[in-house]
């Protein structure tokens, strides 16, 4: 790896008149996602942003090299959000947004706003963003939301009777693009819904997640959504028992989870809603304080 980045380095060193400036932007973007997938952001940023320049001395870029320029933006606006440069990040946002073909390819960039502005305290702002677009995705009812969170917990409890817990860890992985991003925006909506204190929409969210778990296969929000789920059978029925039977469910479905940066926000959501909302007072105190490090890690490395 080393290697690319020298020759990186070396290319951008040197004036270039007339050379293959996409192959140039292809390679800062290889050093760029190195750079990211090892937390080095700033470098990362540095190097997309040579990627950008490369691209727009190539002409209607977003035509002639759509998914490269696509690739490249995405990268960089989550870099720019994530280092606290909204404005630049929004900027780079909109032009995205401009010209991406499908609704496919905004998704990423607006779970990426929607973050953002979480990370700024704007959390009606996120939870507005996140459930336009499940209504774009047809995932969530534009009407009736509480008939549909009653019947979507009624689904849950039966499945939760039928199957035993090593069925649910054995349930498939998700591998469905369309529900992938589906649970993606469902938990980033959960959690702006709990900060805007909506716990209906929270909870039908959590639900819904639950039934796509199901129905569909397993992933990193699936973790986020049991703990949840776990959670409220502690606070809201009293079912301690029950709750610790989700935070192991969690802890099961983590453990099948790939480490990807996409991951990481679910994953240390569903290790903190265990380890100090539902097991802090059930499991031993030095179990609780190495599973609270382990969730304060990841959240850090994200």
């Amino acid at each position: 790896d080393w290697m690319i980045f020298v020759a990186a380095d070396h290319l951008n060193s040197c004036s270039v008149h007339g050379g293959d400036v996409r192959t140039l932007a292809k390679l800062n973007l290889l050093c760029g996602e190195k750079a990211i997938s090892v937390a080095a952001f700033v470098p990362g940023s540095l190097y997309l942003r040579l990627a950008i320049k490369y691209l727009r001395k190539i002409q209607n870029h977003w035509v002639s090299e759509y998914d490269l320029s696509l690739r490249v933006f995405r990268a960089l606006i989550g870099i720019e959000l994530c280092l606290g440069n909204y404005l630049s990040g929004d900027e780079l946002a909109r032009e995205v947004m401009e010209h991406a073909r499908t609704l496919q390819d905004r998704l990423p960039t607006i779970l990426s706003l929607a973050s953002a502005k979480g990370r700024q305290d704007k959390h009606e702002e996120a939870f507005e963003l996140c459930r336009k677009a499940l209504f774009e995705l047809k995932a969530i009812p534009r009407r009736f939301q509480m008939l549909n969170m009653l019947r979507d917990n009624y689904i849950i409890k039966r499945k939760l009777r039928m199957y035993s817990d090593n069925e649910i860890f054995l349930l498939p992985m998700l591998t469905d693009e369309r529900k992938i991003s589906i649970v993606q925006f469902l938990s980033e909506c959960q959690l702006r819904a709990y900060y805007c204190g909506d716990m209906v929409a929270y909870m039908s969210c959590v639900f819904r997640s639950l039934r796509i778990s199901f129905e569909d296969g397993l992933s990193a929000s699936s973790a986020y959504s049991f703990a949840a789920y776990g959670l409220f059978l502690d606070l809201s029925c009293e079912d301690h028992e029950g709750a610790l039977r989700m935070a192991r469910l969690s802890r099961q479905i983590l453990s099948r989870v790939d480490d990807t940066v996409d991951s990481k926000t679910a994953k240390a959501l569903a290790l903190t809603t265990t380890t100090y909302a539902i097991e802090a007072w059930s499991r031993p105190r030095d179990e609780v304080l190495l599973n609270g490090h382990l969730a304060h890690q990841v959240r850090c490395n994200w």
